[in-house]
């Protein structure tokens, strides 16, 4: 036999290995902790798309006993390591989720850090442009103020065209705009009431 084929046969074994090798349960629970998070995610990768309907599935009903937040994470870290396109609704909807134990002062690092930290920005980063189309289809306003600065980071790596140069030119000028309107304030008030000394 071809060496390329043996290559072939094993490795397809191999991924059909690690697909068997976790039950969905027993996968949801390593997924949403953080101590078996690499070992369920490197499972998944290995078995190629064979576990993506079950993720999917979890995105709209979650299985019961496990830590919702940390099991999204889970989800994030994977969907991303496969560039899992039709998960992109799912990772827009929670691009600022972070794992339990994260710095918590990640929105003011810089950007690479924010991608590195946050599961959902890095895969949606891995999974291009079409992730950014998603972000400029939703409202600025309909977002909280880190769903904001993640959708940010993330058309700052992937967006491509005139869209998404006006979405963040829109952030800047109503960012200016907050921080003009707070000096005005902090001048009036200091009129006011004089700052203590």
């Amino acid at each position: 036999m071809n060496t390329r084929i043996i290559i072939a046969m094993m490795a397809a074994v191999a991924r059909i290995a690690a697909a068997q090798a976790f039950n969905d349960p027993e996968l949801a629970r390593m997924l949403s902790d953080g101590r078996t998070r690499e070992a369920a995610v490197a499972s998944i990768v290995a078995a190629g798309a064979a576990r993506v309907p079950s993720l999917l599935s979890w995105t709209r009903t979650p299985p019961r006993g496990v830590d919702r937040t940390e099991l999204y994470v889970g989800m994030a870290e994977a969907f991303g390591a496969l560039r899992t396109k039709e998960a992109i609704p799912f990772l827009v909807q929670h691009i600022s989720i972070e794992p339990w134990i994260s710095s918590p002062d990640v929105w003011a690092k810089p950007s690479d850090v924010m991608e590195e930290r946050l599961p959902a920005v890095g895969a949606l980063i891995r999974i291009g442009p079409e992730a950014a189309k998603a972000i400029l289809s939703r409202a600025w306003d309909s977002m909280g103020y880190n769903d904001r600065l993640a959708a940010l980071v993330v058309l700052s790596r992937v967006g491509e065209g005139p869209e998404a140069r006006r979405f963040i030119l829109a952030a800047l000028g109503e960012a200016n705009l907050e921080r003009e309107r707070a000096q005005e304030a902090l001048t009036v008030l200091d009129k006011r009431t004089p700052p203590a000394k």
